[in-house]
Formats: structure tokens, sequence, C-alpha cells
């Protein structure tokens, strides 16, 4: 039988990832604008789905808005 998770390991890890609504907020965009900036390549890629939704690494997301705030 498998072991279940311990509930503040689950939380723990999944404070990690960001679904789209997160992501606006993380890099500064509104969230309409999430899914044509992920599908022209303009956002860092995610690391998974979850149904239907794009997860992300919120330490992904992070370095990617200061490399572009230091290029601007």
């Amino acid at each position: 039988m498998q072991e279940c998770l311990d509930k503040e390991m689950l939380k723990k890890a999944l404070k990690q990832f960001a679904l789209s609504d997160e992501v606006a907020k993380l890099v500064g965009l509104p969230e309409r604008y999430i899914p044509t900036y992920l599908a022209r390549g303009k956002l860092p890629d995610p690391v998974g789905r979850l149904g239907r939704y794009h997860v992300w690494d919120r330490e992904d997301l992070k370095q990617w808005k200061k490399d572009h705030e230091e290029g601007m």
C-alpha cells in the first residue's frame, strides 16, 4: 500500500508552484495575457499540467521577471 503524504509536507510542496492567475501576479501581467505570452514563448516553460491548467515553478517566474526588468 502506498504511503500518504503528510499534509504539511504537501502544502509546502504546492507553494512552490503557480497557476495562471498567480503567474500574472508574479510577473506583473494581466491574467488574460498569460496564454498569449505562453503561446509566443515569452514566458518560462511550465513544469507540467494539472488537469487543463499549466503549472509553473515560482522560482522560474521570479527569475524571469528579474531578467526582464533588468533588460528594460
